[in-house]
């Protein structure tokens, strides 16, 4: 399941904005790109700010990335916010709790436009 891009925004179905500048492939071959992705949790629509990690494969650039990559599981997220709560999974410092929520409102306010230097709405295939 990889990813494809369309320019209609859907909350519902997970769209993902990535930043091509933090493309990046590890000494153990697995690549990964920061990612922003919107979701729906309880009727209210979330933002959230983490990782996509291509775990099987070395991929070679952004763009083999985005084609091959295995979205069955989705992204990894540091923080989910849907305009009241933020929700991570482990305890963060203070200071980085306030930037996420200031990163996360920002985008979540500004819904359907995609971040400044992100690429998007890609969609799983």
């Amino acid at each position: 399941m990889s990813l494809t891009r369309r320019d209609k925004f859907a909350a519902s179905q997970s769209p993902y904005a990535l930043d091509p500048n933090t493309f990046d492939v590890s000494e153990r071959g697995l690549s990964s790109v920061t990612a922003i992705w919107a979701g729906r949790k309880n009727g209210r629509t979330t933002a959230s700010f983490g990782t996509l990690v291509g775990e099987h494969n070395k991929h070679a650039s952004f763009e083999e990335f985005v084609a091959k990559v295995d979205m069955r599981y989705g992204g990894t997220y540091e923080g989910k916010w849907d305009g009241r709560t933020l929700i991570t999974e482990s305890a963060l410092p203070e200071l980085r709790r306030l930037e996420l929520i200031n990163l996360l409102d920002g985008v979540l306010s500004r819904f359907p436009l995609v971040p400044e230097g992100y690429e998007g709405w890609f969609y799983r295939a």
